[in-house]
């Protein structure tokens, strides 16, 4: 928590930022860290809530006792970046501004010595310089294959705003091009970008060139193979004489090579080549010596190809569980990735903890010995999710996994599921019933609803939890129904999947697309 920062900041805007950093906060946590009186907390959290920037919630202390607390939305984190990213300002790090900023103030008004100050500025600068190689790598890596693109500017732009959410311990590592490779890759097959979907290996063969000694080898390999398929033989003979060479390698690795087999296997193919040559009326050559030449070519292509992969693929894990906020599955063999302050992320973390906050809530108010299985609370997760167009129907099977895990280990950690739990641990005088309109809870100091705004001076709450939960349901599948389709953003494809008009392929049948 930089104290510097917060010291500049505007009472509300303090609180968001608080909350920004902690994830949630009690009320006394927030009156201690904001050097705030009670009565000042109190009148901006009351703001802030009513403006939709904060959210009351329960919370898990660190004594593993629960207690009312407050949370950032997501519409209090626009403003609160918005505080921070002028209009007229590229910013991409805006957590680095504000610092560089704050640093500077400091420094004018003489509250730190020149020795902090310097520091300070050393780091900030190495940051953000570190910030910038990234994207000025993925401009360069991007040209390899920039041409079924569109606008690269345009992509590392986006690449610089999913890199910023790693946050600032992921630019201390040294720059390096495995290290750029791997922001790349991870961007590309993102939930956010499912235009952009590619395998490792056909990533790395399209936007490894990057790395000299594999671009040489590659320019060689295909150089070759163009010769021989123009001159010997077609792809069919081709992906044939590679599958031989492929498995002799591998026998040697494994002690399983004979010689005899392999050898029997080139003649083979050395005869096919030979007919075909007679047939087209070609002159009979000893294509053994080109034979013997492709094979050099493509294994020391494929030596350089799989060096360059493992490498690849251990950057790709050290960033995976690196701890800054990526959540990653894999699905029918391929990898998919979101971020945790990305609109899936934030989405799936804001919905686990309300689901889990309500069982808390039904199981110590209401007393029911009886909650929701995590696995219907999860495909009701992943059907949200899906309805509001985050995820595609494809990859919702898998997803209900991903959300399971979590609520899994969310509902541990908050003691829903367990006999540990105790009602003195929170206090529940602080809820007064549910909405007669939304079904969710209703604070005993609140005179409207915080999720649907309805005022509740005139209306009865309800008590009845099966009352409220049908009220919910309800409630959710109108708002759902009401839903207006933006036809600016969205289309159909001819599969009849809803897209967004910027994607170049359809997440579902793979169709490619001419973006409007």
């Amino acid at each position: 928590m930089e104290l510097s920062l917060l010291s500049m900041l505007e009472n509300s805007f303090k609180l968001l930022y608080l909350l920004n950093e902690s994830g949630s906060l009690t009320f006394t946590n927030l009156v201690k860290d904001s050097s705030l009186s009670r009565n000042t907390v109190s009148k901006y959290l009351k703001q802030l809530q009513a403006e939709g920037h904060v959210k009351k919630e329960i919370i898990l202390l660190k004594n593993n006792r629960n207690s009312l607390g407050y949370s950032i939305t997501e519409q209090g984190i626009n403003v609160l970046n918005s505080r921070f990213v002028g209009d007229n300002k590229s910013n991409w790090l805006s957590s680095i501004s504000a610092k560089n900023e704050a640093l500077e103030k400091l420094r004018s008004k003489d509250l730190i010595p020149f020795s902090v100050y310097s520091k300070e500025k050393t780091y900030l600068y190495q940051i953000d310089d570190r910030f910038f190689n990234v994207l000025n790598d993925a401009l360069n890596i991007l040209e390899f294959g920039g041409a079924e693109l569109g606008r690269i500017n345009k992509i590392v732009a986006q690449i610089g705003r999913f890199a910023s959410k790693f946050g600032e311990r992921f630019f201390e590592r040294s720059p390096d091009i495995l290290l750029h490779l791997s922001v790349i890759f991870i961007f590309f097959n993102s939930l956010e970008n499912p235009q952009f979907h590619i395998g490792e290996e056909q990533f790395i063969e399209i936007y490894g060139q990057i790395d000299e000694d594999f671009s040489y080898s590659l320019n060689d390999f295909n150089a070759f193979r163009k010769f021989f398929l123009n001159n010997f033989a077609g792809n069919k003979l081709l992906e044939e004489l590679e599958l031989i060479f492929s498995k002799q390698e591998q026998n040697k690795k494994t002690g399983a090579y004979k010689k005899e087999p392999y050898l029997r296997a080139l003649k083979n193919v050395e005869e096919k080549i030979q007919r075909k040559m007679k047939k087209k009326g070609g002159k009979i050559v000893d294509v053994n010596i080109e034979i013997l030449n492709y094979q050099m070519k493509y294994l020391n292509f494929i030596k350089i190809k799989f060096k360059m992969l493992n490498e690849f693929k251990n950057t790709l894990d050290s960033i995976i569980h690196g701890n800054y906020g990526i959540n990653y599955f894999v699905f029918k063999y391929e990898s998919y990735y979101f971020h945790e302050k990305d609109a899936v992320g934030s989405f799936l973390n804001r919905r686990i903890n309300d689901a889990l906050t309500e069982e808390y809530i039904n199981s110590k108010i209401f007393e029911m010995k009886e909650s929701n299985p995590l696995v219907e609370i999860a495909e009701e997760i992943a059907d949200e999710m899906e309805t509001l167009h985050l995820i595609w129907l494809e990859i919702k099977i898998k997803f209900k996994d991903v959300v399971l895990e979590k609520l899994i280990k969310e509902a541990v950690e908050f003691k829903v599921r367990t006999r540990q739990s105790d009602a003195s641990n929170v206090n529940l005088d602080e809820i007064k019933g549910f909405c007669p309109i939304c079904g969710k809870r209703i604070m005993i100091d609140f005179d409207e609803c915080e999720f649907c705004k309805t005022s509740m001076k005139d209306r009865k709450l309800v008590f009845d939890i099966k009352e409220a939960k049908r009220i919910a349901g309800g409630y959710k599948a109108e708002s759902y129904l009401e839903q207006q389709i933006n036809s600016a953003i969205y289309t159909y494809c001819k599969c009849g999947n809803l897209i967004a008009r910027s994607w170049n392929i359809c997440p579902r049948c793979k169709e490619k697309r001419l973006t409007v």
